[in-house]
């Protein structure tokens, strides 16, 4: 069921409309019609000169731009980046799956006379909230919210504008208690249709309440399992944040210390698959990650598809870890390098013990992530 049905009376775009939020209300304004994107012919409503839609082929041109450093710097010149990435943040956690960032549709976009950029404008909100967890991070079919994503500066922008619309603007008590106010005011209306007409209003808009609740529990969930993006200095980045991984309980996990080193340290219990893991948001290259452990009686299973013995690695690649440290071991530095698609992506290292006999012990100071380029 759409958040809202029935017929319903919208405020048109008009230069009336325009005026509240533009200083000159004589540009270009475009309807980007039904699942037509920016590089298709879409109707214009108003303009000076209708037949000069030169600002909305640079729009398309800029996002079509090969080049991520070319394709960033034509976008801040043709488009209000700005307020786009709020527009696709706001789109996101509302969850208006049939808007522009996620469907291509529902949009106006107008080109501003006093910045010479263009301005989203969403339209036709009536499917919003229907998925709580719908993810953050969507696939986004509209040719300029793709073309922002891929770009790791505006990736980036995306993220804490999601994050920081959703903690200032997306606040539950705020949100239910104008709900709760509009109800009260509109319920007298409803009323003299009659009661099945109420108690359907009720109804729909407990629903209503339920949905934005949910969905802001669904995006407060997935902004609290986020990686952070590390800092690299001189091609360098500290990487902390351990946490236990144990399912099922085949190592006993422990932080003890050694020398006044930090450690991670793993025993195995039986056939050990037991790992101190953590996540990391990094921009497309190549990396090494690397550390020094020690290890003691390790003796290694079969199940070596992903390694063998004691060893650094990161989770999702392709192929096994060359790195291993078996038998008695003392301090040795173990290194793994590996990509990561662009323009970002999460990356899960992984200091793992796959044996089924032994302990290791990894200097967690020591553990760090080289950028090879």
């Amino acid at each position: 069921m759409p958040l809202c049905c029935g017929s319903r009376s919208i405020e048109g775009f008009t230069r009336d409309f325009l005026a509240r939020y533009f200083k000159h209300t004589k540009g270009n304004l475009y309807d980007g019609g039904f699942l037509k994107d920016v590089s298709d012919p879409i109707g214009k409503e108003s303009a000076d000169d209708s037949r000069d839609e030169s600002d909305l082929k640079a729009l398309a041109a800029a996002a079509q731009e090969p080049d991520l450093s070319k394709r960033w710097t034509r976008l801040n010149k043709a488009l209000d980046v700005d307020r786009f990435i709020s527009f696709m943040a706001l789109e996101v956690l509302v969850w208006d799956w049939d808007g522009y960032v996620m469907n291509r549709n529902n949009y106006r976009i107008y080109h501003d006379p006093s910045s010479d950029k263009m301005v989203f404008i969403p339209h036709g909100m009536d499917q919003m909230f229907w998925e709580a967890n719908g993810p953050i991070h969507p696939d986004f079919g509209g040719l300029v919210a793709n073309a922002i994503i891929e770009i790791p500066e505006g990736n980036g922008l995306y993220r804490q504008r999601l994050a920081g619309l959703f903690h200032d603007v997306y606040r539950l008590e705020v949100l239910t208690n104008l709900l709760h106010q509009l109800h009260a005011r509109n319920r007298p209306a409803v009323a003299d249709i009659g009661s099945d007409a109420v108690e359907d209003y009720d109804n729909a808009v407990a629903q209503v309440r339920d949905r934005i609740v949910q969905r802001w529990v669904g995006v407060r969930d997935q902004l609290g399992a986020e990686p952070t993006s590390l800092k690299f200095s001189v091609g360098f980045a500290k990487v902390a944040g351990w946490k236990e991984r144990n399912e099922p309980a085949t190592g006993k996990l422990d932080h003890p210390t050694d020398d006044g080193k930090t450690i991670l340290h793993i025993e195995a219990t039986s056939d050990c698959t037991a790992s101190w893991r953590t996540k990391a948001l990094l921009e497309g290259g190549r990396y090494r990650f690397e550390g020094r452990a020690r290890c003691a009686g390790i003796v290694p299973w079969n199940g070596g598809e992903k390694g063998e013995g004691a060893g650094l690695r990161v989770s999702g690649t392709s192929h096994p870890r060359a790195n291993k440290l078996v038998g008695d071991s003392p301090w040795e530095k173990l290194e793994f390098e590996f990509d990561v698609a662009p323009p970002m992506n999460s990356v899960e290292m992984v200091c793992e013990l796959r044996a089924t006999h032994g302990e290791v012990w990894f200097d967690a100071d020591s553990l760090e992530l080289v950028r090879l380029k």
